[in-house]
């Protein structure tokens, strides 16, 4: 089966658009897709090579942290392609293309996610849960494992790979223990880009009270 058959009976895509498709991102079975809807230009096609190059390169480091991007499509509505256009040129106006269209939507960073399996003493079970909610964890179950001498629980959640660092060792503190492995990537709530504008709002404050501080320094 062609991949625009198959993404139209599985995934109820238009079969001109899945027709459409250039190119994944950033290698032959990336996240990231490459629509043009343009139809058959000689021009383009000339420097379709050069376009993909260019689209790889900019979602394999994205505009926000410079790490690769995920789940995003790209598509090509318009192009003016000069006669003398330089090749390398051609890859780079397409590179920032892709970054400033991701900004101009709504971007979300991805964070790793873990499935944390966690073995502990029972009446430990408020604690270990504290815990969870401190460092952003989501349970998903909790099992009671019958023990002659300490009867145990086992938790199963989802917990940010950067939260736990130093997680283990928490546990130990209660009389419990966990294994980790990659689960997933999850969506970070915050919008990176009203991060970037809060950072620039606190450096201008923080410059403004240094100019202040030095005019006092000078006055006295």
């Amino acid at each position: 089966m062609e991949l625009a058959d198959f993404l139209q009976t599985k995934y109820d895509w238009d079969l001109h658009a899945a027709r459409s498709i250039w190119a994944f991102g950033p290698d032959k079975q990336g996240p990231n897709l490459l629509l043009q809807l343009l139809g058959d230009t000689i021009l383009l096609n000339a420097v379709k090579h050069y376009i993909i190059k260019g689209f790889k390169l900019g979602v394999e480091k994205g505009p926000i942290c410079q790490e690769p991007m995920r789940n995003v499509k790209f598509t090509i509505l318009e192009a003016i392609i000069a006669d003398d256009a330089m090749m390398d040129e051609v890859v780079h106006i397409m590179q920032r293309a892709t970054h400033l269209a991701l900004l101009e939507a709504t971007p979300r960073r991805m964070e790793p996610i873990y499935l944390v399996q966690i073995q502990a003493p029972r009446n430990y079970l408020d604690v270990v849960n504290r815990l969870l909610v401190l460092r952003k964890g989501q349970v998903i179950s909790t099992e009671e494992v019958p023990q002659r001498e300490t009867p145990t629980s086992v938790i199963k959640a989802h917990l940010p790979v950067i939260e736990s660092f130093g997680f283990n060792d928490a546990l130990k503190e209660q009389k419990g223990f966990c294994q980790c492995v990659f689960d997933h990537w999850g969506i970070v709530p915050e919008n990176p880009r009203q991060i970037a504008v809060n950072y620039m709002i606190q450096t201008e404050r923080l410059v403004q009270r240094s100019v202040k501080f030095v005019i006092r320094q000078v006055r006295q």
